[in-house]
């Protein structure tokens, strides 16, 4: 059994928050993780981590995902983060927990040095300057939708977990990307958006909180 790290929690500074690699990953509930999105720089990246998805990497209305194994991803995002001073920020410590169980002990320690949880910088933030604790566990969304950062309701929650089982169940047949049906192929463009959407809005409210 891995010994569990706990991250730092501490508050990003204004200059952190300007230079994050920001994370997000997509998958199934109590399953390995899908898809690792991450945006440095205002730009949206995205690999594809389970290796039963592989096809769906470069597709129509999704060029940008790549296909890669997910320690290896893990290590040159960390590396990143070393070499250039930056922190890898994530909404709550779930996506840490994802990279966490990724990686052997040694990594683990790497990533725990560069790793923040923006939770610790949004939470004290909304007591500050609403008087109260947020809501809603803190979400991202009820963050977005203060701090105004509309998501279209066909990008929004509640998405992620079917469409993937959909595409996941077609792909355990045998079947490549294009002969997926074409909703399950829509889908997987709709994930990929919700997750460059979630990526958007954590950067957007992180700078609004910091201004």
């Amino acid at each position: 059994m891995k010994r569990k790290i706990k991250p730092i929690k501490s508050k990003l500074s204004a200059a952190e928050i300007q230079r994050a690699i920001y994370i997000d990953y997509e998958g199934n509930m109590h399953a390995p993780p899908t898809l690792l999105g991450w945006r440095v720089d205002g730009q949206n990246h995205a690999a594809i981590v389970e290796s039963g998805f592989a096809d769906c990497a470069g597709r129509y209305r999704a060029k940008q995902v790549t296909e890669k194994p997910h320690e290896v991803l893990i290590r040159e995002l960390v590396l990143q983060a070393q070499t250039e001073g930056r922190r890898i920020v994530s909404w709550s410590e779930h996506d840490y927990n994802m990279m966490h169980d990724a990686v052997g002990e040694a990594d683990r320690l790497q990533i725990r040095q560069v790793f923040r949880n923006a939770l610790n910088t949004a939470r004290p933030w909304h007591r500050r300057t609403r008087g109260a604790t947020p809501p809603d566990k803190a979400s991202l969304s009820y963050f977005c939708d203060i701090l105004y950062f509309p998501v279209p309701e066909k990008y929004g929650l509640g998405l992620v977990g079917e469409s993937l089982k959909t595409i996941r169940e077609q792909l355990s047949q045998g079947r490549k990307y294009a002969d997926l049906s074409p909703g399950a192929r829509s889908r997987w463009v709709r994930v990929v958006k919700h997750n460059q959407l979630d990526l958007e809005g954590m950067e957007h409210v992180l700078k609004k909180m910091a201004a």
